[in-house]
């Protein structure tokens, strides 16, 4: 999967000069994002043997009316091509699920996941993407399917997959909503939403979970999927949570590869 090297992320112009490290400090340069996480994910997996590379793409969000995302001008849409072209040309089985986790920014975090759903689907991928923001359901308020059945109700048993998938307006892309109600008061089923993903693997090459923002079944969503992406704003995500949450998802054996850096 080819990226953004490291050397080119290092040589870009920080956008403010941070104060002192420590405490509650923001991120303000794509270069302390990179590192930041970098090394938080090496701490707690130095023992498990080779890493994955990372790298980053510069992004900004994305609308989604209708799943059909538009970048707005000035915004790097060849980030969003790189990171596309990379998931794509990688092993299907390394990238079937993805799972993107926001800190501070839970509605980009949705935006960042359609957009590339989206191009994925447009490089002729089948692809499901799923509400996974379980608290907020960004997504879902964003397209106007807030009262439909959908990911909650899986978890919770009360109906069945095949049920709460919907067409979108672009081809090859199929969207699960969050669904209504709240989940059972013991979290996700990490034993059910292993299955459930088993399921969807076998229909789609794809799937995009947009996860919102931490909450207490983020580590769950996470150790299911091939890959977690953080996704980083710059000048809004703080270092130390960064820092805390990465190393909280490496220890629980959740793979994080790359972070989406917002400016």
């Amino acid at each position: 999967m080819e990226m953004e090297g490291r050397g080119k992320v290092g040589d870009m112009p920080r956008l403010a000069a941070p104060a002192a490290r420590g405490g509650k400090q923001r991120l303000w340069s794509l270069r302390d994002a990179l590192a930041t996480h970098d090394s938080a994910a090496e701490a707690e997996m130095h023992s498990r043997g080779p890493q994955v590379a990372t790298g980053s793409i510069a992004a900004s969000a994305v609308d989604l009316p209708k799943f059909d995302p538009e970048i707005p001008e000035g915004v790097s849409e060849a980030g969003f091509e790189r990171l596309a072209d990379g998931i794509s040309s990688a092993p299907a089985a390394e990238m079937a699920c993805l799972y993107f986790l926001g800190f501070n920014v839970p509605n980009a975090t949705a935006r960042v996941a359609g957009g590339l759903a989206k191009s994925l689907a447009v490089r002729g991928r089948t692809v499901l993407l799923v509400d996974g923001d379980l608290e907020r359901g960004g997504l879902s308020r964003g397209v106007g399917q807030c009262e439909h059945r959908g990911l909650i109700e899986i978890l919770n048993r009360s109906t069945l997959w095949r049920q709460t998938l919907y067409p979108t307006s672009q081809e090859g892309l199929t969207f699960l909503p969050v669904g209504r109600g709240a989940l059972s008061r013991t979290g996700v089923d990490a034993a059910r939403w292993d299955s459930l993903l088993q399921d969807f693997r076998s229909r789609f090459a794809h799937v995009v979970v947009s996860g919102g923002g931490w909450c207490a079944d983020s580590i769950a969503l996470g150790q299911a999927c091939e890959r977690t992406m953080p996704v980083i704003q710059l000048g809004v995500t703080w270092i130390a949570q960064v820092e805390q949450k990465v190393r909280m998802l490496c220890h629980a054996g959740v793979t994080t590869t790359s972070c989406v850096v917002i400016d």
